[in-house]
């Protein structure tokens, strides 16, 4: 029978048992961070407020720039 490509890998030695992993040990909940500064966590807090609340954050176009002065004529002083 032809060698094919099928028949080449059911050639192939089988791979050595990997044993099962060990129970690992009961993961203790993790403690609870230290209260970060009050300051820092406001500034942030109304940061981030101003920031989602800006055009840039929304579809609400930036209000639009004046219109530019009209060219001075070339050729006459201003």
């Amino acid at each position: 029978m032809p060698e094919t490509k099928h028949s080449r890998i059911l050639r192939v030695p089988p791979l050595p048992k990997i044993p099962p992993p060990s129970p690992s040990p009961p993961i203790a909940p993790e403690p609870p961070p230290p209260p970060a500064s009050p300051p820092t966590v406001e500034l942030f807090r109304i940061e981030h407020r101003n920031r989602m609340i800006s055009p840039l954050w929304t579809n609400v176009p930036p209000p639009r720039p004046p219109p530019p002065p009209p060219c001075p004529v070339k050729g006459k002083p201003d």
